[in-house]
């Protein structure tokens, strides 16, 4: 599935999610012109929660109206079919 985020200020952006645990420092995404990030992520079919980390400041997916709330984080949500 592919995770897309449009910062031309950011100097570095990863995504984490449910799929990665997690973890902060989980997948780094590759800048494209015009200040675009984008990565790549083999998913099997499920429900997947994910923010991304724009210079390590969680950001939801400001594309994608599905979200999941929870009393400890707020999350977008994709389905891979």
């Amino acid at each position: 599935m592919e995770f897309s985020l449009r910062a031309p200020k950011a100097r570095e952006v990863r995504l984490a999610g449910d799929f990665t645990q997690w973890e902060r420092s989980a997948i780094a995404m590759r800048e494209r012109p015009g200040g675009l990030w984008e990565v790549l992520v083999p998913l099997p079919p499920g429900r997947y929660q994910y923010r991304f980390l724009v210079d390590g400041v969680p950001m939801l997916d400001p594309k994608n109206q599905d979200m999941d709330e929870t009393q400890l984080r707020s999350a977008s949500v994709r389905v891979v079919r």
